[in-house]
């Protein structure tokens, strides 16, 4: 758990001190809901964000692996602390509702 902060922390510092845009980025906005649910086999989570960002309001990712587990623990901060967040997605612009994305990181 320690270790899963940690990596989350240098993820956001890096997320905010050293990073380019290089695909499409929402505007700042808040997690107002996280779902858990499966497609069958795959478990997955849903962020609903407070507005509509790049054509939807609703992003997606895998909780399975290291990466997963890092997005789940970021998007579970955000949400309790309310903070704003950008999600920076896969070259969609307007994206589908439940796009993947790229990277999540947290603002002030």
């Amino acid at each position: 758990m320690k270790k899963n902060r940690l990596i989350t922390i240098a993820l956001l510092l890096l997320g905010l001190f050293g990073s380019v845009n290089a695909e499409p980025t929402t505007n700042l906005a808040r997690i107002i809901s996280l779902r858990v649910r499966t497609n069958g086999t795959t478990p997955l989570v849903y962020i609903q964000l407070s507005s509509a960002q790049l054509g939807t309001d609703t992003y997606t990712f895998s909780p399975l692996g290291e990466l997963g587990r890092i997005y789940f623990s970021t998007a579970l901060d955000a949400f309790h602390s309310g903070k704003n967040v950008k999600i920076e997605v896969n070259g969609c612009n307007p994206c589908a509702w439940g796009s993947g994305f790229l990277s999540l990181y947290i603002l002030e």
